[in-house]
Protein backbone atom coordinates (compact mmCIF):
# COMPACT_ATOMS: atom_id res chain seq x y z
CA UNK A 1 0.00 0.00 0.00
CA UNK A 2 1.14 3.55 -0.66
CA UNK A 3 0.59 4.39 3.02
CA UNK A 4 3.37 1.94 3.96
CA UNK A 5 5.79 3.81 1.71
CA UNK A 6 4.65 7.20 3.04
CA UNK A 7 5.17 6.08 6.61
CA UNK A 8 8.64 4.83 5.73
CA UNK A 9 9.88 8.16 4.34
CA UNK A 10 8.10 10.14 7.08
CA UNK A 11 9.84 8.12 9.77
CA UNK A 12 13.21 8.60 8.09
CA UNK A 13 12.68 12.36 7.92
CA UNK A 14 11.56 12.66 11.53
CA UNK A 15 14.57 10.64 12.72
CA UNK A 16 16.74 13.56 11.56
CA UNK A 17 15.01 15.97 13.94
CA UNK A 18 13.68 13.94 16.85
CA UNK A 19 15.68 12.56 19.76
CA UNK A 20 15.02 8.83 19.88
CA UNK A 21 12.37 7.01 17.90
CA UNK A 22 9.59 9.22 16.40
CA UNK A 23 6.13 8.55 17.77
CA UNK A 24 3.62 6.73 15.60
CA UNK A 25 1.24 9.70 15.78
CA UNK A 26 3.95 12.07 14.48
CA UNK A 27 4.75 9.67 11.64
CA UNK A 28 1.06 9.37 10.68
CA UNK A 29 0.64 13.15 10.84
CA UNK A 30 3.58 13.83 8.53
CA UNK A 31 2.61 10.94 6.20
CA UNK A 32 -0.77 12.62 5.65
CA UNK A 33 1.11 15.52 3.99
CA UNK A 34 3.14 13.27 1.68
CA UNK A 35 1.96 12.99 -1.94
CA UNK A 36 2.53 10.41 -4.65
CA UNK A 37 3.97 12.09 -7.70
CA UNK A 38 5.62 11.48 -11.06
CA UNK A 39 8.61 13.74 -11.67
CA UNK A 40 9.30 15.56 -14.92
CA UNK A 41 11.52 12.66 -16.05
CA UNK A 42 8.74 10.13 -15.26
CA UNK A 43 10.27 8.86 -12.03
CA UNK A 44 7.71 7.75 -9.45
CA UNK A 45 8.21 8.93 -5.92
CA UNK A 46 6.90 10.62 -2.80
CA UNK A 47 6.89 14.38 -2.49
CA UNK A 48 7.13 15.98 0.95
CA UNK A 49 6.36 19.73 1.23
CA UNK A 50 9.16 21.47 3.10
CA UNK A 51 6.71 23.69 4.96
CA UNK A 52 5.29 20.58 6.65
CA UNK A 53 8.82 19.72 7.81
CA UNK A 54 9.39 23.25 9.10
CA UNK A 55 6.30 22.79 11.27
CA UNK A 56 7.79 19.57 12.68
CA UNK A 57 11.09 21.02 13.87
CA UNK A 58 12.87 24.31 14.50
CA UNK A 59 16.07 22.60 13.39
CA UNK A 60 14.89 22.02 9.84
CA UNK A 61 17.60 22.66 7.24
CA UNK A 62 16.94 21.68 3.62
CA UNK A 63 20.59 21.14 2.70
CA UNK A 64 21.16 19.01 5.78
CA UNK A 65 18.13 16.89 4.96
CA UNK A 66 19.25 16.29 1.39
CA UNK A 67 22.80 15.38 2.45
CA UNK A 68 21.78 13.18 5.36
CA UNK A 69 19.19 11.00 3.66
CA UNK A 70 20.77 8.06 1.90
CA UNK A 71 19.29 5.47 -0.41
CA UNK A 72 17.82 2.27 1.05
CA UNK A 73 15.81 -0.69 -0.23
CA UNK A 74 12.75 1.55 -0.78
CA UNK A 75 14.24 4.95 -1.66
CA UNK A 76 16.55 5.13 -4.66
CA UNK A 77 17.56 8.79 -4.33
CA UNK A 78 16.51 12.08 -2.73
CA UNK A 79 16.30 15.42 -4.50
CA UNK A 80 14.75 18.86 -4.14
CA UNK A 81 12.02 19.86 -6.61
CA UNK A 82 9.73 22.78 -7.21
CA UNK A 83 5.99 22.05 -7.33
CA UNK A 84 3.40 24.79 -7.89
CA UNK A 85 5.87 27.40 -6.71
CA UNK A 86 6.78 25.55 -3.51
CA UNK A 87 9.82 23.51 -2.55
CA UNK A 88 9.36 19.78 -1.97
CA UNK A 89 11.71 16.96 -1.05
CA UNK A 90 11.27 14.21 -3.63
CA UNK A 91 11.99 10.59 -2.69
CA UNK A 92 12.53 8.63 -5.91
CA UNK A 93 11.30 5.09 -5.17
CA UNK A 94 12.92 1.84 -6.30
CA UNK A 95 10.83 0.50 -9.18
CA UNK A 96 10.93 -3.12 -8.01
CA UNK A 97 9.86 -2.51 -4.40
CA UNK A 98 7.28 0.09 -5.39
CA UNK A 99 5.51 -2.20 -7.87
CA UNK A 100 5.63 -5.19 -5.51
CA UNK A 101 4.26 -3.19 -2.55
CA UNK A 102 1.35 -1.76 -4.54
CA UNK A 103 0.28 -4.94 -6.31
CA UNK A 104 0.80 -7.38 -3.43
CA UNK A 105 -0.88 -5.12 -0.86
CA UNK A 106 -3.72 -3.63 -2.88
CA UNK A 107 -5.34 -0.97 -0.68
CA UNK A 108 -8.75 -1.54 -2.29
CA UNK A 109 -9.13 -5.09 -1.01
CA UNK A 110 -10.35 -4.39 2.51
CA UNK A 111 -11.66 -1.41 4.52
CA UNK A 112 -9.82 0.16 7.43
CA UNK A 113 -10.18 -1.24 10.98
CA UNK A 114 -13.07 -0.09 13.18
CA UNK A 115 -12.64 3.28 14.85
CA UNK A 116 -15.31 2.53 17.44
CA UNK A 117 -17.27 5.63 16.39
CA UNK A 118 -20.86 5.93 15.20
CA UNK A 119 -22.08 8.27 12.47
CA UNK A 120 -25.66 9.04 11.44
CA UNK A 121 -26.19 10.19 7.86
CA UNK A 122 -29.66 11.62 7.19
CA UNK A 123 -30.37 11.80 3.48
CA UNK A 124 -33.03 11.66 0.77
CA UNK A 125 -35.93 12.65 3.11
CA UNK A 126 -38.85 13.10 0.67
CA UNK A 127 -42.39 14.06 1.67
CA UNK A 128 -45.50 11.98 2.15
CA UNK A 129 -47.92 11.67 -0.79
CA UNK A 130 -45.39 13.01 -3.31
CA UNK A 131 -43.27 11.03 -5.77
CA UNK A 132 -39.57 11.40 -5.03
CA UNK A 133 -38.34 14.17 -7.33
CA UNK A 134 -34.98 15.15 -8.77
CA UNK A 135 -34.33 17.53 -5.90
CA UNK A 136 -33.98 14.46 -3.72
CA UNK A 137 -31.64 12.68 -6.15
CA UNK A 138 -28.55 14.62 -5.11
CA UNK A 139 -29.34 14.18 -1.41
CA UNK A 140 -29.84 10.46 -1.98
CA UNK A 141 -26.71 9.65 -3.98
CA UNK A 142 -24.36 12.08 -2.18
CA UNK A 143 -25.66 10.86 1.19
CA UNK A 144 -25.15 7.26 0.15
CA UNK A 145 -21.58 8.04 -0.94
CA UNK A 146 -20.78 9.75 2.38
CA UNK A 147 -22.21 6.77 4.28
CA UNK A 148 -20.18 4.32 2.15
CA UNK A 149 -17.02 6.37 2.63
CA UNK A 150 -17.39 6.46 6.41
CA UNK A 151 -17.90 2.71 6.51
CA UNK A 152 -14.70 2.26 4.50
CA UNK A 153 -12.82 4.39 7.03
CA UNK A 154 -13.98 2.24 9.92
CA UNK A 155 -17.05 4.06 11.23
CA UNK A 156 -20.30 2.40 12.22
CA UNK A 157 -22.83 4.12 9.96
CA UNK A 158 -26.58 4.45 10.42
CA UNK A 159 -28.42 5.55 7.28
CA UNK A 160 -31.53 7.57 8.20
CA UNK A 161 -34.37 8.55 5.91
CA UNK A 162 -36.42 11.22 7.70
CA UNK A 163 -39.72 11.52 5.85
CA UNK A 164 -41.93 14.60 5.89
CA UNK A 165 -45.37 13.35 6.90
CA UNK A 166 -46.46 16.16 9.19
CA UNK A 167 -47.66 19.70 8.63
CA UNK A 168 -50.19 21.62 6.57
CA UNK A 169 -49.15 19.70 3.44
CA UNK A 170 -51.15 16.70 4.71
CA UNK A 171 -54.19 18.94 5.07
CA UNK A 172 -53.75 20.14 1.49
CA UNK A 173 -53.59 16.56 0.19
CA UNK A 174 -56.82 15.71 1.99
CA UNK A 175 -58.54 18.86 0.69
CA UNK A 176 -57.43 17.91 -2.83
CA UNK A 177 -58.71 14.35 -2.40
CA UNK A 178 -62.13 15.73 -1.49
CA UNK A 179 -62.11 17.87 -4.64
CA UNK A 180 -60.92 15.08 -6.98
CA UNK A 181 -62.82 12.27 -5.25
CA UNK A 182 -60.83 9.49 -6.98
CA UNK A 183 -62.07 5.90 -6.88
CA UNK A 184 -60.42 3.38 -4.57
CA UNK A 185 -59.22 1.48 -7.64
CA UNK A 186 -57.52 4.57 -9.06
CA UNK A 187 -55.88 5.28 -5.70
CA UNK A 188 -54.60 1.73 -5.28
CA UNK A 189 -53.25 1.47 -8.87
CA UNK A 190 -51.50 4.86 -9.00
CA UNK A 191 -51.27 5.95 -5.37
CA UNK A 192 -48.52 8.57 -5.45
CA UNK A 193 -49.54 10.20 -8.72
CA UNK A 194 -53.13 10.41 -7.43
CA UNK A 195 -52.09 11.89 -4.07
CA UNK A 196 -49.70 14.31 -5.74
CA UNK A 197 -52.39 15.45 -8.14
CA UNK A 198 -54.63 16.04 -5.12
CA UNK A 199 -51.92 18.22 -3.57
CA UNK A 200 -51.49 20.22 -6.79
CA UNK A 201 -55.27 20.61 -7.15
CA UNK A 202 -55.64 21.86 -3.57
CA UNK A 203 -52.84 24.41 -3.96
CA UNK A 204 -54.37 25.77 -7.15
CA UNK A 205 -57.84 25.93 -5.60
CA UNK A 206 -56.51 27.64 -2.44
CA UNK A 207 -55.08 30.46 -4.56
CA UNK A 208 -58.62 31.27 -5.67
CA UNK A 209 -60.27 30.43 -2.35
CA UNK A 210 -58.04 31.13 0.70
CA UNK A 211 -60.63 29.44 2.93
CA UNK A 212 -59.36 26.10 1.60
CA UNK A 213 -55.94 26.82 3.11
CA UNK A 214 -57.67 27.40 6.45
CA UNK A 215 -59.39 24.03 5.98
CA UNK A 216 -55.98 22.42 5.41
CA UNK A 217 -54.62 23.98 8.61
CA UNK A 218 -57.66 22.72 10.54
CA UNK A 219 -57.13 19.20 9.20
CA UNK A 220 -53.52 19.32 10.38
CA UNK A 221 -54.63 20.55 13.80
CA UNK A 222 -57.13 17.66 13.95
CA UNK A 223 -54.21 15.36 13.22
CA UNK A 224 -52.14 16.92 16.01
CA UNK A 225 -55.12 16.47 18.35
CA UNK A 226 -55.62 12.82 17.36
CA UNK A 227 -58.89 12.93 15.38
CA UNK A 228 -59.42 9.37 14.19
CA UNK A 229 -60.68 10.01 10.62
CA UNK A 230 -57.70 12.16 9.77
CA UNK A 231 -55.29 9.70 11.40
CA UNK A 232 -56.69 6.81 9.32
CA UNK A 233 -56.22 8.73 6.05
CA UNK A 234 -52.76 9.87 7.11
CA UNK A 235 -51.70 6.28 7.86
CA UNK A 236 -52.99 5.12 4.49
CA UNK A 237 -51.08 7.85 2.64
CA UNK A 238 -47.92 6.86 4.54
CA UNK A 239 -48.30 3.21 3.53
CA UNK A 240 -48.68 4.12 -0.13
CA UNK A 241 -45.69 6.47 0.04
CA UNK A 242 -43.25 4.06 1.68
CA UNK A 243 -44.21 1.21 -0.69
CA UNK A 244 -43.41 3.37 -3.73
CA UNK A 245 -40.22 4.75 -2.21
CA UNK A 246 -38.89 1.28 -1.47
CA UNK A 247 -39.20 0.41 -5.18
CA UNK A 248 -37.22 3.51 -6.19
CA UNK A 249 -34.48 2.95 -3.61
CA UNK A 250 -34.19 -0.66 -4.70
CA UNK A 251 -33.48 0.51 -8.25
CA UNK A 252 -30.78 2.82 -6.93
CA UNK A 253 -29.28 0.02 -4.81
CA UNK A 254 -29.77 1.97 -1.58
CA UNK A 255 -30.82 0.46 1.74
CA UNK A 256 -31.66 2.56 4.80
CA UNK A 257 -31.11 1.39 8.36
CA UNK A 258 -33.91 3.52 9.71
CA UNK A 259 -37.02 5.19 8.34
CA UNK A 260 -38.20 7.88 10.71
CA UNK A 261 -41.04 10.36 10.41
CA UNK A 262 -41.63 13.96 11.36
CA UNK A 263 -44.78 12.70 13.06
CA UNK A 264 -42.58 10.88 15.59
CA UNK A 265 -42.08 14.37 17.02
CA UNK A 266 -45.61 15.79 16.95
CA UNK A 267 -46.72 18.17 19.71
CA UNK A 268 -47.92 15.60 22.26
CA UNK A 269 -44.73 13.55 21.79
CA UNK A 270 -42.28 16.37 22.50
CA UNK A 271 -43.81 18.09 25.52
CA UNK A 272 -40.53 17.50 27.40
CA UNK A 273 -38.59 19.27 24.61
CA UNK A 274 -40.93 22.27 24.71
CA UNK A 275 -40.53 22.40 28.49
CA UNK A 276 -36.76 22.29 28.05
CA UNK A 277 -36.86 25.24 25.64
CA UNK A 278 -39.11 27.14 28.04
CA UNK A 279 -37.16 26.38 31.23
CA UNK A 280 -33.87 27.30 29.56
CA UNK A 281 -35.18 30.82 29.04
CA UNK A 282 -34.78 30.57 25.28
CA UNK A 283 -38.46 30.64 24.37
CA UNK A 284 -40.67 33.74 24.32
CA UNK A 285 -44.02 34.74 22.78
CA UNK A 286 -44.25 37.30 19.98
CA UNK A 287 -47.13 39.70 19.26
CA UNK A 288 -48.74 37.15 16.94
CA UNK A 289 -48.90 34.60 19.74
CA UNK A 290 -46.18 32.37 18.34
CA UNK A 291 -43.47 30.81 20.51
CA UNK A 292 -40.12 32.08 19.28
CA UNK A 293 -36.40 31.68 20.01
CA UNK A 294 -33.80 34.39 19.47
CA UNK A 295 -31.06 33.23 17.10
CA UNK A 296 -28.28 35.76 16.52
CA UNK A 297 -30.69 38.66 17.02
CA UNK A 298 -33.47 37.22 14.87
CA UNK A 299 -36.80 35.88 16.10
CA UNK A 300 -37.24 32.30 14.91
CA UNK A 301 -40.66 30.63 15.44
CA UNK A 302 -40.75 27.16 17.04
CA UNK A 303 -44.53 26.91 17.64
CA UNK A 304 -47.44 28.41 15.72
CA UNK A 305 -49.99 30.55 17.56
CA UNK A 306 -52.40 27.59 17.60
CA UNK A 307 -49.78 25.43 19.34
CA UNK A 308 -48.95 23.22 16.37
CA UNK A 309 -45.30 22.37 15.72
CA UNK A 310 -42.98 23.53 12.96
CA UNK A 311 -40.29 21.72 10.98
CA UNK A 312 -37.61 23.34 13.16
CA UNK A 313 -39.32 22.20 16.38
CA UNK A 314 -39.46 18.64 15.16
CA UNK A 315 -35.81 18.73 14.04
CA UNK A 316 -34.76 19.91 17.52
CA UNK A 317 -36.67 17.01 19.07
CA UNK A 318 -35.32 14.52 16.51
CA UNK A 319 -31.68 15.49 17.14
CA UNK A 320 -32.06 15.14 20.92
CA UNK A 321 -33.90 11.83 20.53
CA UNK A 322 -31.22 10.40 18.23
CA UNK A 323 -28.42 11.33 20.59
CA UNK A 324 -30.25 9.70 23.50
CA UNK A 325 -30.98 6.51 21.54
CA UNK A 326 -27.87 6.09 19.39
CA UNK A 327 -25.10 8.10 21.10
CA UNK A 328 -23.69 9.20 17.76
CA UNK A 329 -20.27 10.80 17.41
CA UNK A 330 -21.27 12.76 14.30
CA UNK A 331 -24.51 13.41 12.43
CA UNK A 332 -24.71 14.71 8.88
CA UNK A 333 -27.77 16.30 7.29
CA UNK A 334 -27.90 16.16 3.48
CA UNK A 335 -29.95 19.06 2.10
CA UNK A 336 -29.46 21.65 -0.64
CA UNK A 337 -27.90 25.03 -0.02
CA UNK A 338 -31.27 26.78 0.23
CA UNK A 339 -31.84 25.09 3.60
CA UNK A 340 -28.62 26.28 5.19
CA UNK A 341 -30.36 28.95 7.32
CA UNK A 342 -32.64 26.29 8.79
CA UNK A 343 -29.63 24.26 9.95
CA UNK A 344 -27.87 27.34 11.33
CA UNK A 345 -30.97 27.95 13.46
CA UNK A 346 -31.15 24.30 14.51
CA UNK A 347 -27.50 24.03 15.53
CA UNK A 348 -27.60 27.42 17.29
CA UNK A 349 -30.61 26.45 19.42
CA UNK A 350 -29.11 23.08 20.38
CA UNK A 351 -25.87 24.80 21.35
CA UNK A 352 -27.82 27.34 23.47
CA UNK A 353 -29.41 24.39 25.26
CA UNK A 354 -25.85 23.52 26.40
CA UNK A 355 -25.81 20.20 24.58
CA UNK A 356 -22.09 19.50 23.95
CA UNK A 357 -22.76 17.07 21.11
CA UNK A 358 -24.33 19.90 19.09
CA UNK A 359 -20.78 20.61 17.87
CA UNK A 360 -20.92 17.25 16.07
CA UNK A 361 -23.75 18.16 13.70
CA UNK A 362 -23.03 19.21 10.15
CA UNK A 363 -25.15 20.33 7.20
CA UNK A 364 -23.74 18.87 3.98
CA UNK A 365 -24.78 21.36 1.32
CA UNK A 366 -25.11 20.71 -2.38
CA UNK A 367 -26.10 22.66 -5.48
CA UNK A 368 -29.04 22.09 -7.77
CA UNK A 369 -29.47 20.25 -11.07
CA UNK A 370 -30.63 22.13 -14.14
CA UNK A 371 -31.95 20.49 -17.30
CA UNK A 372 -33.02 17.31 -15.51
CA UNK A 373 -36.27 16.67 -17.34
CA UNK A 374 -37.65 13.92 -19.51
CA UNK A 375 -37.34 14.49 -23.24
CA UNK A 376 -41.04 15.28 -23.26
CA UNK A 377 -40.29 18.15 -20.87
CA UNK A 378 -42.73 16.93 -18.25
CA UNK A 379 -42.46 17.69 -14.53
CA UNK A 380 -39.48 15.75 -13.24
CA UNK A 381 -39.82 12.81 -10.90
CA UNK A 382 -37.02 10.37 -10.23
CA UNK A 383 -38.85 7.30 -11.52
CA UNK A 384 -39.51 9.12 -14.82
CA UNK A 385 -35.80 9.78 -15.16
CA UNK A 386 -34.84 6.20 -14.22
CA UNK A 387 -37.36 4.80 -16.71
CA UNK A 388 -36.07 7.02 -19.47
CA UNK A 389 -32.46 6.10 -18.67
CA UNK A 390 -33.48 2.43 -18.76
CA UNK A 391 -35.00 2.79 -22.24
CA UNK A 392 -32.04 4.78 -23.55
CA UNK A 393 -29.64 2.03 -22.44
CA UNK A 394 -31.69 -0.63 -24.23
CA UNK A 395 -31.73 1.46 -27.42
CA UNK A 396 -27.99 2.20 -27.22
CA UNK A 397 -27.00 -1.42 -26.57
CA UNK A 398 -29.14 -2.64 -29.49
CA UNK A 399 -27.23 -0.27 -31.77
CA UNK A 400 -23.79 -1.24 -30.42
CA UNK A 401 -21.78 -3.94 -32.28
CA UNK A 402 -20.03 -4.93 -29.03
CA UNK A 403 -23.16 -5.81 -27.00
CA UNK A 404 -22.89 -9.14 -25.17
CA UNK A 405 -26.15 -8.93 -23.18
CA UNK A 406 -29.69 -8.65 -24.58
CA UNK A 407 -31.07 -5.84 -22.43
CA UNK A 408 -34.62 -6.62 -23.52
CA UNK A 409 -34.20 -9.92 -21.67
CA UNK A 410 -31.85 -8.73 -18.94
CA UNK A 411 -33.79 -5.72 -17.62
CA UNK A 412 -31.69 -5.56 -14.44
CA UNK A 413 -28.56 -4.78 -16.47
CA UNK A 414 -30.42 -2.06 -18.36
CA UNK A 415 -31.50 -0.52 -15.08
CA UNK A 416 -27.98 -0.67 -13.62
CA UNK A 417 -26.57 1.04 -16.71
CA UNK A 418 -29.22 3.73 -16.54
CA UNK A 419 -28.62 4.37 -12.85
CA UNK A 420 -24.85 4.40 -13.45
CA UNK A 421 -25.26 7.06 -16.14
CA UNK A 422 -27.30 9.31 -13.84
CA UNK A 423 -25.23 8.82 -10.66
CA UNK A 424 -21.85 9.31 -12.36
CA UNK A 425 -23.13 12.38 -14.24
CA UNK A 426 -23.97 13.91 -10.87
CA UNK A 427 -20.96 12.88 -8.78
CA UNK A 428 -18.37 14.11 -11.29
CA UNK A 429 -19.44 17.65 -10.33
CA UNK A 430 -18.30 19.40 -7.18
CA UNK A 431 -20.93 18.97 -4.49
CA UNK A 432 -21.77 22.63 -3.89
CA UNK A 433 -21.91 23.59 -7.58
CA UNK A 434 -25.10 23.78 -9.63
CA UNK A 435 -24.80 21.91 -12.90
CA UNK A 436 -26.75 21.25 -16.07
CA UNK A 437 -27.59 17.63 -16.84
CA UNK A 438 -27.12 16.44 -20.41
CA UNK A 439 -28.66 13.18 -21.60
CA UNK A 440 -26.35 12.69 -24.58
CA UNK A 441 -23.12 12.98 -22.61
CA UNK A 442 -24.44 10.95 -19.64
CA UNK A 443 -25.17 7.84 -21.71
CA UNK A 444 -21.94 7.95 -23.78
CA UNK A 445 -19.44 5.10 -23.62
CA UNK A 446 -16.62 7.64 -24.05
CA UNK A 447 -15.79 10.57 -21.80
CA UNK A 448 -16.36 10.72 -18.08
CA UNK A 449 -19.57 8.72 -17.79
CA UNK A 450 -20.97 5.91 -15.68
CA UNK A 451 -21.43 3.78 -18.80
CA UNK A 452 -17.72 4.06 -19.50
CA UNK A 453 -16.88 2.93 -15.96
CA UNK A 454 -19.11 -0.11 -16.44
CA UNK A 455 -17.65 -0.83 -19.88
CA UNK A 456 -14.07 -0.70 -18.57
CA UNK A 457 -14.92 -2.99 -15.66
CA UNK A 458 -16.56 -5.49 -18.04
CA UNK A 459 -13.50 -5.46 -20.34
CA UNK A 460 -11.20 -6.26 -17.41
CA UNK A 461 -13.51 -9.00 -16.16
CA UNK A 462 -13.72 -10.52 -19.63
CA UNK A 463 -9.93 -10.42 -20.01
CA UNK A 464 -9.47 -12.29 -16.75
CA UNK A 465 -12.15 -14.91 -17.47
CA UNK A 466 -11.24 -15.59 -21.11
CA UNK A 467 -7.45 -15.51 -20.97
CA UNK A 468 -5.71 -18.85 -21.56
CA UNK A 469 -3.15 -17.75 -18.98
CA UNK A 470 -3.48 -17.68 -15.20
CA UNK A 471 -2.82 -14.52 -13.24
CA UNK A 472 0.64 -14.59 -11.60
CA UNK A 473 0.61 -15.47 -7.89
CA UNK A 474 4.01 -13.93 -7.25
CA UNK A 475 4.67 -10.41 -8.48
CA UNK A 476 7.81 -9.96 -10.61
CA UNK A 477 8.18 -6.18 -11.06
CA UNK A 478 11.00 -6.42 -13.60
CA UNK A 479 8.48 -7.91 -16.04
CA UNK A 480 6.29 -4.80 -15.64
CA UNK A 481 8.74 -2.12 -16.71
CA UNK A 482 6.93 -0.67 -19.75
CA UNK A 483 5.70 2.92 -19.44
CA UNK A 484 2.05 1.85 -19.71
CA UNK A 485 2.53 -0.73 -16.95
CA UNK A 486 4.32 1.66 -14.60
CA UNK A 487 1.69 4.36 -15.18
CA UNK A 488 -1.09 1.91 -14.33
CA UNK A 489 0.68 0.82 -11.13
CA UNK A 490 1.05 4.49 -10.24
CA UNK A 491 -2.69 5.10 -10.69
CA UNK A 492 -3.49 2.03 -8.58
CA UNK A 493 -1.19 3.38 -5.87
CA UNK A 494 -3.15 6.65 -5.69
CA UNK A 495 -6.35 4.97 -4.47
CA UNK A 496 -5.66 5.50 -0.76
CA UNK A 497 -4.61 9.10 -1.23
CA UNK A 498 -7.71 9.95 -3.27
CA UNK A 499 -10.04 8.36 -0.72
CA UNK A 500 -8.41 10.32 2.10
CA UNK A 501 -8.96 13.59 0.24
CA UNK A 502 -12.53 12.63 -0.65
CA UNK A 503 -13.14 11.88 3.03
CA UNK A 504 -11.56 15.10 4.27
CA UNK A 505 -13.77 17.19 2.00
CA UNK A 506 -16.76 14.80 1.77
CA UNK A 507 -16.38 15.31 -1.97
CA UNK A 508 -17.35 12.52 -4.38
CA UNK A 509 -15.99 14.39 -7.40
CA UNK A 510 -12.41 13.63 -6.30
CA UNK A 511 -13.04 9.89 -6.38
CA UNK A 512 -15.01 10.21 -9.64
CA UNK A 513 -12.20 12.10 -11.37
CA UNK A 514 -9.68 9.54 -10.14
CA UNK A 515 -11.68 6.60 -11.49
CA UNK A 516 -11.81 8.19 -14.94
CA UNK A 517 -8.05 8.80 -14.83
CA UNK A 518 -7.64 5.16 -13.80
CA UNK A 519 -9.78 4.12 -16.79
CA UNK A 520 -7.51 6.14 -19.08
CA UNK A 521 -4.46 4.30 -17.73
CA UNK A 522 -6.24 0.92 -18.03
CA UNK A 523 -7.23 1.53 -21.65
CA UNK A 524 -3.72 2.64 -22.63
CA UNK A 525 -2.25 -0.40 -20.90
CA UNK A 526 -4.69 -2.77 -22.62
CA UNK A 527 -3.56 -1.40 -25.98
CA UNK A 528 0.17 -1.57 -25.18
CA UNK A 529 0.38 -4.69 -23.01
CA UNK A 530 -0.82 -7.85 -24.73
CA UNK A 531 -1.57 -10.87 -22.56
CA UNK A 532 -2.13 -13.73 -25.01
CA UNK A 533 0.98 -15.61 -26.16
CA UNK A 534 3.14 -13.57 -23.79
CA UNK A 535 4.12 -16.34 -21.35
CA UNK A 536 5.29 -15.22 -17.91
CA UNK A 537 5.09 -11.58 -18.97
CA UNK A 538 1.44 -12.15 -19.88
CA UNK A 539 0.78 -13.67 -16.44
CA UNK A 540 2.27 -10.60 -14.78
CA UNK A 541 0.20 -8.28 -16.99
CA UNK A 542 -2.94 -10.26 -16.17
CA UNK A 543 -2.16 -9.79 -12.47
CA UNK A 544 -1.72 -6.05 -13.06
CA UNK A 545 -5.07 -5.78 -14.86
CA UNK A 546 -6.83 -7.77 -12.14
CA UNK A 547 -5.44 -5.46 -9.44
CA UNK A 548 -6.66 -2.47 -11.47
CA UNK A 549 -10.11 -4.08 -11.75
CA UNK A 550 -10.26 -4.54 -7.96
CA UNK A 551 -9.56 -0.81 -7.47
CA UNK A 552 -12.11 0.19 -10.11
CA UNK A 553 -14.71 -2.14 -8.58
CA UNK A 554 -14.15 -0.75 -5.09
CA UNK A 555 -14.26 2.85 -6.27
CA UNK A 556 -17.50 2.26 -8.17
CA UNK A 557 -19.20 0.63 -5.18
CA UNK A 558 -18.14 3.53 -2.94
CA UNK A 559 -19.80 5.91 -5.40
CA UNK A 560 -22.94 3.80 -5.18
CA UNK A 561 -22.67 1.98 -8.53
CA UNK A 562 -23.19 -1.76 -9.01
CA UNK A 563 -20.28 -3.00 -11.20
CA UNK A 564 -21.37 -5.24 -14.09
CA UNK A 565 -19.38 -8.21 -15.39
CA UNK A 566 -21.01 -8.23 -18.84
CA UNK A 567 -22.84 -5.63 -20.93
Amino acid sequence: MASTLKHHVSRRLLELFVQGRPSTSDVVKLASKVNLRKSADFKIGLSVPTDSLSACSNNFNLENVQNSLKADNIVNSVSVIKHQGKTDIFFHLHHENFVREILENNAAKKPLPSRGKRVIVEFSSPNIAKPIHMGHLRSTIIGNFIANLHEWFGYEVLRFNYLGDWGTQFGLVKVGMKILNPSQEELSQKPLSTLYQAYITANAAAEKDPALLDDARKIFMNLECGKQDDISDWKLYKEYTIAELMKTYSRLGIVFDKYSWESDYKADSIVHILKLLDSSGLMATDKEGRSIVNVAGKEVPVLKSDGSTLYLTRDIAAAIDRQEKYRFDMMYYLADTSQHRHFINLFHILKDLNLPWSENLKHIRFGRVRGMSTRQGQVVFLNDILNEAHQLMIKQQKESPNTKVDLLEDLTTADILGVSAIVAADLIHKRQKDYTFNWESARSITGNTGVRLQYTHCRLKSLHENSPLASAHICEPLLLSETAAVNLVFEISRFEEVLERSFDELEASKLSEYLFTLCDAINKAMIALHVSNAGKVGEQRLRLFEEARIVLHRGMTLLGLSPLNRM
